[in-house]
């Protein structure tokens, strides 16, 4: 069963997507439509179409799907020539990409980890064989940053918990990944805004995960509580790479993310913006802490990559000095945004 983290997740990651995987997908995040059309014709799986990180062309639909077998004769070429084992599941998920932006984040938030353990080598040294995942807007040296946009399909549509203000939510990232020395590591900016106008940012290195498979799909969360104002200075140790939940919604059954009794007890009560349940936890009694997950995925060496980014809280009526696992899921209010970006060697 996967962790959920203590202390408020928050996910920005590097999400980048493939627009070499896609025929005429209109997905987030690109570079220039030049670029990624040289892409598309040197690995030969799709055509590309250029959107910048804006909310507008994130929400779009796109109806084009992969060509699933021109991506498995490349994950396999790229498997036998750096010593990996092929994802399978994660080829066949990715023929899913393709709807709205809800549907396509949902064939994202379903991809299994498959980098979960450190690597071996922690220098995090840049090479000439080192992919760099990141763009102007994603970029958190420098970059505006993206916006998170509000999901209100399986959601609370309230704004309680977070700030209904436009672009009050943002992500930052920035991926390295080494296929040669199978290594891969974010640099990672974030900035939530909550309902009461306090705004918080926070930016951190995670740690070297382990690629042994490929597509790779990394998924990482991170911590940063509302009122302890220690942990926007820092993030809490061991930031690395996991096999984490995506939402505290399971996504099947509608109910809290499946968990021990005692774990969903104390999930209701740090990650609850109605006051805190029990009386002995540092609590402010105005805010508790937000869940967040950010997920990448990189189809092949060089390719674009995909991924997520979402935070989330609730706000949950309480009875009886508790919260009811059907009052914490509605209360529960989520942001996310997903983006493409095209691979650059590093220089």
């Amino acid at each position: 069963m996967k962790n959920l983290k203590i202390i408020i997740i928050i996910t920005s990651f590097i999400l980048s997507t493939t627009s070499n995987l896609f025929a005429g997908v209109t997905v987030a995040n690109p570079t220039s439509t030049s670029t990624l059309s040289k892409i598309a014709s040197s690995t030969s799986f799709t055509s590309a179409t250029n959107n910048n990180v804006s909310t507008t062309s994130l929400n779009k639909s796109t109806s084009s799907v992969m060509d699933v077998s021109k991506l498995k004769e490349a994950v396999e070429r790229d498997a036998k020539e750096f010593g990996l084992k092929v994802d399978t599941a994660a080829i066949t998920a990715l023929a899913g990409y393709t709807g709205t932006r809800q549907s396509r984040e949902k064939t994202l938030m379903s991809l299994t980890a498959n980098v979960s353990e450190a690597a071996l080598d922690q220098s995090q040294t840049k090479t000439p064989d080192t992919w760099v995942y990141t763009s102007d807007t994603l970029d958190p040296d420098g970059g505006s940053g993206m916006i998170l946009t509000k999901v209100t399909s399986g959601y609370s549509s309230d704004n309680n918990v977070f700030s209904s203000t436009a672009g009050a939510q943002k992500g930052w990232a920035k991926s390295y990944v080494n296929f040669k020395q199978k290594t891969i590591w974010a640099k990672i900016k974030t900035q939530v805004t909550y309902a009461d106008g306090t705004s918080k940012t926070v930016s951190f290195t995670t740690n070297s995960g382990a690629i042994t498979e490929t597509p790779i799909v990394a998924e990482a969360a991170w911590g940063l509580r509302y009122h302890d104002t220690s942990y926007y200075d820092e993030a809490f140790s061991g930031h690395g790479w996991d096999n984490d939940n995506p939402s505290m919604k399971d996504q099947d059954t509608g109910n809290i993310e499946g968990m021990s009794a005692s774990n969903e007890d104390g999930m209701k009560r740090w990650y609850n913006h109605k006051g805190d349940i029990d009386s002995s936890y540092p609590s402010d009694k105005s805010a508790g802490d937000v869940y967040a997950y950010g997920k990448i995925t990189v189809p092949t060496a060089g390719a674009s990559a995909l991924g997520i980014i979402s935070i989330e809280g609730s706000s949950c009526t309480l009875s009886g000095n508790t919260c009811s696992d059907a009052n914490f899921v509605a209360g529960l209010e989520r942001y996310s945004n997903s983006a493409e970006v095209t691979a650059k060697k590093f220089k």
